[in-house]
């Protein structure tokens, strides 16, 4: 860079020189040198502080490791290595028996709950319906020996008539503390049942259901993104186990590059700005794209919890801020792995017209990918 702008000036130095017949002495020579060590390094200063570049810059991918809720046998793996899926779209399918066995026994034992507890519920009703017959039979013997008494006053009936009324009274009276007894005995019951024990349980048992159910949708496992598997460590017949990935997950890039700059800049790159990358993988091009995010912290400032106090000694070199860069174009067409090597530079709104020159120059570098040779 520094020697493109060397040449650069002085090109124009010799065209002016020749064209204006500027005598070439001490002082001419003097001056032209002085001027462009001036306008130079005041370019430079403009063009670094204002629209940084870094090397430091890469695509980026999210791996998840593929770990089974459920220790079971695997019976299919219905996916092949490094070949595109979609959302959704099963990875592996365990041996569901045990968790089918466990969700009909606890179906079972809801339903003979609910079951008993609607049958206790069916018994409160018989018992109301028995004591509002035991009532009607009650009234009606009541009346029957009020007018054997009126017969009996007026000598038109037997005393012995009367007293069959009364036994009859005393029969329906007994029947309906019998019913009476009845119903309170259900209703205690079932309010019992309710109150302290079967509300709870059927909840109990509601709770043990949606695990069981849970875990009968974890034996199929599904793909969390569209992207790809790798690292496929099992086949049918394999134990899944919860301590060990059966495989990796590699969610599909997205079109952005993390790229991370000198801490010297952090007051120039806002979101918004727009952003150059040239790929080491894809010579001769340029891609578009803005900053999407500024990373606020800096990973050489993370403090892990420990008991030991941080000592000034310890610290490491000033760390770089990492900024997300999202790329205009769609880069699936083209072949860049996940982890590709670019070269980033930003273009902020301060001292706008000398980001050509950084154009200029980042376009240099990337036909000089042309050049680049394995050692």
């Amino acid at each position: 860079m520094d020697l493109l702008l060397i040449l650069t000036y002085v090109a124009i130095c010799t065209v002016i020189f020749k064209v204006f017949r500027i005598p070439v002495n001490e002082w001419s020579l003097t001056t032209a040198g002085l001027g462009g060590v001036f306008l130079i390094a005041g370019l430079l200063l403009l063009m670094n502080y204002s629209h940084p570049a870094t090397t430091i810059a890469t695509t980026f991918y999210r791996t998840t490791p593929i770990i089974s809720y459920l220790r079971a046998p695997i019976v299919e793996v219905p996916v092949q290595p490094n070949v595109r899926i979609e959302k959704g779209t099963p990875l592996l399918v365990l041996d569901d028996t045990e968790v089918q066995n466990r969700v009909q026994e606890l179906e079972a034992r809801k339903a003979l709950v609910v079951a008993d507890f609607d049958a206790k519920q069916e018994a409160v009703k018989e018992a109301q319906a028995n004591v509002q017959a035991a009532n009607a039979a009650l009234q009606l013997a009541q009346t029957r020996r009020d007018d054997a008494a009126t017969l009996v006053e007026r000598d038109v009936a037997s005393v012995a008539s009367l007293e069959f009324r009364d036994r009859e009274l005393e029969t329906a009276q007994a029947s309906l503390a019998s019913a009476e007894a009845a119903l309170r005995s259900a209703e205690l019951d079932v309010g019992a049942q309710t109150a302290s024990g079967q509300s709870a349980q059927i909840a109990e048992i509601e709770s043990q259901l949606a695990q069981a159910k849970w875990e009968l949708d974890q034996a199929t496992i599904k793909a969390p993104a569209d992207g790809y598997v790798t690292s496929l460590a099992v086949r049918p017949g394999f134990m899944a186990r919860r301590i060990a990935p059966s495989m990796v997950f590699i969610e599909e890039q997205p079109n952005q590059v993390i790229a991370s700059f000198l801490q010297v800049h952090m007051q120039r790159l806002q979101v918004g700005d727009e952003a150059e990358v040239a790929f080491l993988g894809i010579p001769g091009r340029i891609f578009k794209g803005k900053i999407s995010a500024v990373i606020e912290y800096i990973p050489e400032g993370q403090v892990a919890p420990s008991g030991e106090i941080i000592s000034p000694e310890d610290r490491g070199d000033p760390g770089r801020m990492n900024v997300i860069i999202d790329l205009d174009e769609d880069m699936r067409e083209y072949a860049l792995p996940g982890g590709s090597y670019g070269q980033v530079a930003v273009y902020t709104d301060y001292f706008h017209h000398v980001s050509i020159i950084r154009k200029v120059l980042l376009r240099m570098q990337s036909w000089l990918h042309y050049l680049s040779f394995d050692h």
